[in-house]
């Protein structure tokens, strides 16, 4: 995540740079609005808080206009002089970085600054509008939701008694301080590695207290005064007489001074505001990661205020004064500036060198931290080893060498430090059955459905407890009707009804077979109070059907079958019993009904099945009516067994027909249609062949046979079959 802000940082500052050239150079009007919006919308799409930039566009537009609105002739005249001044009469060390900008030549030249700052502004707002409305659109919720404590505790905390909002200060108060004092950092700052304050009482308020008073001094002495006239200047507010004497000791330098001020300042806390839980809480409770764009702003405004304390009482902050003596000689007149003294500019040297070396040192062995995962977290460890998720990731980091032991510890620690979290009995239970031992595997179970309750680690619980019993099954096959029940438990708290009745009949078929009749009507209980449907008589039907030949044969060739097609234990008796029989034509068109019953995506595999029992009906009844049959396409006991249920040869003639019109209308390319259609009208002349109520009814059942010849014969894909269908009848029907 680290990559998103350094992305959003470099559009954030190619975006400033555009548009102040935008700002200083108004005569490209449309490309200089759009060239930083294009910036800005890739610092918004890099990361989030990148939208402030649009803030500082109005920010850095606004005041940059309203000095150049209190700008006055004088200090026209000062700009002209000096551009027209040799070189050799200019002091060296005269500064011109707090100068402020010439005004407008003309009124034309004004007017065009004008339009231009308009077009800016309106772009800023334009773009900041159409990407809230987008991200409104593309997201269910506008404001991440916090779920749980462990990464951002503020929201936890008791809404009365002002803890919140003393938590939320102290928030902004370590921020400072890691932008200032980087000496402790870490990769993650989860609950609870800065202890809550939770009372009015805690020493840390004193902390609170600095910072405010800090940011509010720098507010009303470094930019407030400046604010004021410049509002004075452009008689937005009431200039009363007593405010004279500041407005004349107030240069226009000192005041655009201040107001870089204020905009820098606002480079700091701007980028920051998204990441203070002031307006919305956020996913997180310190994430260092934020605080690259305010750190940006940061050394700006502490190289600017080195500056600023070399220049001294220079020109940039100079104040103006006159002579009382000479007034009217004096007026509009400037006294010299004053270069910086040799021990102030030492002193600042001093100071951004020791800087600069403090900064880079921590730099350099920070960047060490990240070589790797392990030592990240290690030195995560240092700082923050009261943090959950600090714990737990060292505890993993212990499972890659097999110390189990110690992953366990770290595990244990890290539950103990926020019972809420649930990721780290996920892993207890992962630990656990690593260890291999019966002990461990027992109790690996156990957490692991602990795990099993919480959603966050819901997908991967299950998946190791699916493993789990899988290898338990193989190993112990005498308790398979125990591990069946057990399963079947797990995927009923993960709201799977249908699935975990399966399982129960499994286990009731178990029971059943050892002779336990008692744990299988349990087991069947089980079912019956998780399913929603009234389906008694179908799961008891089918559990007797897995070990009962005659109740499987009547349940598949009923409408027992029909009616209990949608019941959980259904799918697994039918699959179970193709297993035992492939050769049947009644479960085959079962198994293609149910694959149908499973969804839609499986329909070209049902029609397979479906066209296979198709195929078996049909030769069924061919053998049945003594005609020649190959012997290696039936197998002797299916059919043997369709001759001891006295299975009538007509119903099985009525059974193909109705699988291949089935196995046509699915309109499917497993099958072709015209094999289709070609194996119907054998059927259909068969069933024909076999009328015996009379020539009118025959004639009936031959018309219908033609009548599908007809609509191969119409087929252009189905020329090739021509051949294969008797001369006599392609005639006969080719003459209708």
């Amino acid at each position: 995540v680290g990559r998103a802000e350094l992305i959003c940082a470099v559009f954030y500052l190619l975006g400033m740079m555009a548009y102040m050239q935008s700002v200083t150079n108004p005569s490209k009007q449309i490309w200089g609005a759009v060239k930083p919006m294009l910036y800005a919308v890739a610092a918004v799409l890099s990361k989030e808080n990148g939208i402030t930039v649009l803030g500082a566009f109005v920010l850095y537009d606004v005041f940059y206009f309203l000095h150049m609105e209190t700008s006055n002739e004088t200090d026209t005249a000062a700009y002209t002089s000096a551009a027209t001044t040799p070189k050799s009469t200019k002091s060296p060390k005269q500064s011109r970085r707090a100068r402020p900008p010439p005004p407008p030549a003309d009124a034309h030249q004004r007017d065009e600054r004008v339009v231009a700052r308009q077009v800016r502004v309106g772009a800023s707002f334009a773009v900041f509008i159409t990407y809230m409305m987008f991200r409104k659109i593309m997201l269910v919720q506008s404001i991440v939701d916090i779920y749980r404590q462990v990464e951002n505790y503020i929201p936890f905390m008791p809404a009365g008694g002002g803890l919140r909002a003393l938590n939320i200060m102290y928030l902004h108060t370590l921020y400072a301080w890691i932008l200032i004092f980087p000496k402790n950092l870490s990769a993650d700052w989860s609950f609870e590695c800065v202890k809550p304050i939770r009372s009015w009482a805690d020493a840390r308020l004193a902390y609170i207290a600095l910072l405010y008073a800090s940011v509010a001094a720098l507010t009303v002495y470094g930019v407030m005064p400046g604010m004021r006239a410049l509002m004075r200047a452009l008689d937005l507010v009431e200039s009363p007489a007593e405010d004279e004497k500041e407005k004349k000791t107030q240069s226009p330098a000192l005041a655009y001074v201040r107001l870089r001020l204020f905009i820098l300042y606002s480079f700091v806390l701007g980028p920051m505001l998204p990441a203070t839980n002031i307006f919305f809480y956020v996913g997180t409770y310190i994430a260092e990661r934020l605080l690259y764009l305010p750190s940006m702003g940061y050394c700006m405004l502490l190289a600017d205020t080195l500056e600023t304390f070399r220049e001294g009482s220079s020109t940039a902050l100079r104040v103006e004064t006159s002579e009382p003596s000479n007034a009217d000689e004096n007026q509009g007149k400037k006294s010299p500036p004053r270069p910086p003294s040799l021990a102030r500019h030492l002193a600042v040297c001093a100071m951004a060198a020791a800087l600069f070396l403090g900064y880079s040192h921590r730099t350099v062995t920070r960047n060490s931290d990240w070589e790797s995962e392990e030592q990240l977290f290690v030195s995560a460890l240092d700082v923050c080893a009261d943090s959950a998720k600090v714990q737990m990731n060292n505890g993993i980091l212990q499972r890659r060498y097999q110390a189990w032991d110690q992953a366990m510890a770290h595990f244990e620690r890290a539950v103990a430090i926020d019972p809420t979290f649930c990721d780290p009995v996920n892993w207890m239970g992962a630990t656990l059955l690593n260890k291999g031992t019966p002990e461990s595997l027992a109790e690996g179970i156990v957490y692991l459905k602990q795990a099993v309750d919480c959603k966050y680690t819901r997908v991967e619980a299950v998946t190791a407890l699916n493993m789990v019993y899988m290898e338990l099954n193989k190993e112990n096959p005498t308790q398979r009707g125990r591990y069946f029940e057990e399963w079947a438990e797990i995927l009923q708290r993960v709201d799977k009804p249908e699935e975990a009745c399966t399982y129960l009949h499994e286990a009731a078929a178990v029971h059943q077979a050892a002779g336990d009749t008692h744990a299988a009507s349990v087991a069947l209980a089980k079912c019956q109070s998780t399913w929603n449907e009234d389906t008694e008589s179908c799961i008891d039907l089918q559990t007797e059907a897995v070990t009962d030949e005659d109740l499987a044969w009547e349940y598949v060739t009923t409408n027992q079958a029909t009616n209990c097609r949608k019941t959980p234990g259904h799918l697994r008796l039918i699959h179970h019993l193709q297993k035992l029989e492939v050769y049947d034509p009644w479960l085959q068109a079962e198994w293609g009904e149910t694959i149908m019953v499973q969804g839609q995506d499986r329909k070209e595999e049902a029609v397979v099945h479906i066209h296979v029992a198709g195929r078996l009906f049909q030769m069924y009844a061919k053998k049945a009516l003594g005609q020649q049959v190959p012997s290696d396409q039936i197998p002797g006991n299916t059919f043997t067994k369709h001759e001891e249920y006295q299975v009538d040869p007509k119903h099985l003639v009525q059974l193909g027909i109705s699988c291949f019109e089935r196995a046509i209308a699915l309109n499917t390319q497993a099958v072709s249609q015209c094999q289709l259609l070609l194996e119907l009208t054998e059927t259909q002349t068969l069933a024909a062949t076999m009328v015996s109520s009379g020539p009118r009814a025959q004639a009936e059942a031959m018309a219908k046979a033609r009548g599908t010849i007809k609509k191969m014969l119409s087929r252009p894909d189905c020329a090739s079959y021509r051949s294969l269908l008797p001369k006599n009848v392609v005639d006969s029907v080719s003459m209708m």
